[in-house]
């Protein structure tokens, strides 16, 4: 019943937009949105997340994590990429996570994800990412062409996380020397 009854509303919200669009002109100009009217659009057909977490059971203990995510986007195809790290340190407990995913609306759409995790009795490390590369086929092309296109989505996902990856271990290592300098001062 619920469902009939939005349908009814939807067709005469539609009637009377339809009626309120003849009688007044449309102004098409850019408006600014509000944040709230930001989050029910998005900007594309390619989507990427991650999570990280760390945390450490002990008198002194040290942990850190980032994230980093970015989208880009041309004519021809749309890549994204996430990356998280956790690291946790100096109790006899320690607990890192990452979580990273994403997806892609394509004719052709390859999703590469990855984590490593490498604990030892008082620590913990561990790293994930997602690229994610989508590419649209234009109408009757052959199986030689889109093995063509496939190959070339899968050389531009490399360069694109090659060139992330590398932003993000720099960016982390700061991050890993600042929380270690925090320690030190509470030492």
């Amino acid at each position: 019943m619920k469902v009939k009854q939005c349908l009814v509303g939807l067709t005469a919200a539609a009637v009377f937009a339809a009626q309120s669009a003849s009688a007044n002109p449309v102004d098409t100009s850019p408006v600014v949105l509000t944040d709230s009217e930001m989050d029910f659009i998005t900007a594309g057909a390619i989507e990427v997340k991650v999570l990280a977490g760390a945390a450490a059971l002990g008198e002194i203990t040290l942990t850190a994590t980032r994230t980093d995510a970015i989208t880009e986007s041309s004519e021809t195809l749309e890549l994204g990429f996430a990356i998280g790290s956790g690291y946790a340190c100096c109790g006899p407990e320690t607990y890192t996570d990452v979580i990273a995913d994403g997806n892609a609306d394509g004719d052709i759409v390859i999703v590469n994800r990855r984590n490593i995790e490498v604990r030892t009795p008082v620590s913990s490390r561990e790293q994930g990412f997602v690229v994610v590369g989508s590419m649209d086929v234009p109408e009757g092309a052959t199986a030689k062409q889109i093995r063509r296109m496939t190959k070339e989505l899968r050389r531009e996902m490399h360069r694109f996380a090659r060139k992330h990856r590398r932003i993000h271990r720099l960016e982390f290592r700061r991050t890993l020397r600042q929380a270690r300098r925090e320690l030190r001062a509470q030492l």
